[in-house]
């Protein structure tokens, strides 16, 4: 028996505007909180509008449902002045919902696309750093090898070598000395690179490179 009066005291012409202005006014607050909600996330300007516009709006049908219930206004099509002035104000900001609600769709659109720009940008110059890198290091590699077989020693100088660069750039940042160029990539590329410094034994033949004895005025002369 109360859901059948209560719909058919819904469903009652004489109640209609108190409904249709009760839910409307919810609804206008409602997306007025959605939208500053929305506009806290994502700081655009347009969010922001339309939650004033959205607060405003429910603001008018509030004070519509109180025109309703105290001062007899009624529907739309019985005339009279507060019902062409709150009508008008709310065709205006229906207008301006969806302007700014458009506007804000086409914002957040924008916003996609350039992040979405971006991060492909930032990968494709992450590609670049990661394929130069691996470049630079198999060069590194060619040469070391080179070197490597030019080395009387097998190897095991370059080794030490090696070690003693890395123990002198460690030490260095220990005691506070370039610590903006000694990071830990840099010292690895500097241990790297350290077989480099006798890349000119590539160059000079096995006869004066591997000779026992002191070298000739010839030989010792530029090559």
């Amino acid at each position: 028996m109360l859901d059948y009066f209560l719909i058919g005291s819904l469903s009652d012409p004489r109640y209609q505007p108190i409904v249709i202005a009760s839910v409307s006014a919810c609804l206008g607050l409602f997306g007025g909180y959605l939208a500053h909600q929305f506009y806290k996330k994502s700081q655009i300007s347009l969010a922001s509008a339309l939650a004033i516009i959205f607060y405003v709006g429910g603001l008018v049908w509030v004070i519509r449902l109180v025109t309703i219930l105290f001062y007899g206004v009624n529907f739309a099509s019985r005339g009279g002045a507060l019902n062409v002035i709150s009508f008008v104000f709310l065709l205006i900001f229906d207008l301006l919902r969806y302007v700014f609600f458009t506007g804000l769709v086409i914002s957040i659109a924008e916003r996609k696309k350039e992040k979405f720009n971006q991060e492909f940008h930032d990968i494709k110059i992450e590609f670049a750093k990661k394929k130069a890198e691996q470049s630079e290091l198999q060069l590194l590699s060619s040469l070391n090898a080179l070197a490597k077989e030019r080395d009387d020693e097998a190897g095991n100088r370059i080794v030490r070598t090696q070690n003693y660069v890395r123990a002198l750039a460690l030490r260095l940042r220990i005691n506070g000395h370039y610590l903006d160029q000694l990071s830990d990539e840099s010292i690895d590329l500097l241990v790297k690179a350290t077989p480099l410094h006798d890349i000119g034994k590539i160059g000079i033949p096995d006869g004066i490179l591997k000779k026992n004895g002191p070298l000739t005025d010839e030989e010792s002369g530029p090559l």
